[in-house]
């Protein structure tokens, strides 16, 4: 199929993946996603516990503290993964994870998922790709 002709990176790679509650109470899945992910060639999806980040629409600047506590098991499944990566979908998640991982002083990056794809596409893609 086309997607198996792009020329994607196949460079082992393990990147931790986290549902934010938009996607699970919204969009009501992440399957799509899932498997998306497994079809990458050497990604190994770590896919971290279903749980409230703590960034909640405004919530992370009402409630800092609070917002703070919520975030803490996410942040310690992250270290305890080993991935220096963390895919996230919704902006504010993505915002108040980083930020997290950069107070715990974690090197990680925190990215959409659709960012993370395209970085795994190789630079010489032909013109007449699919």
């Amino acid at each position: 199929d086309a997607f198996h002709r792009l020329p994607w990176h196949n460079t082992p790679i393990r990147v931790a993946v986290f549902a934010p509650c938009t996607q699970r109470h919204v969009v009501r899945s992440d399957a799509a996603l899932r498997r998306l992910l497994a079809r990458l060639p050497g990604v190994e999806a770590i896919w971290l516990d279903i749980g409230c980040c703590g960034a909640a629409g405004d919530h992370m600047l009402r409630f800092p503290e609070r917002a703070a506590t919520l975030r803490e098991p996410l942040l310690q499944q992250l270290i305890d993964s080993g991935c220096d990566q963390l895919l996230v979908a919704n902006i504010g998640c993505r915002l108040h994870l980083q930020a997290g991982a950069e107070a715990h002083g974690l090197d990680t990056r925190v990215v959409h998922p659709v960012e993370f794809i395209t970085q795994r596409l190789l630079p010489d893609m032909p013109e007449d790709s699919p």
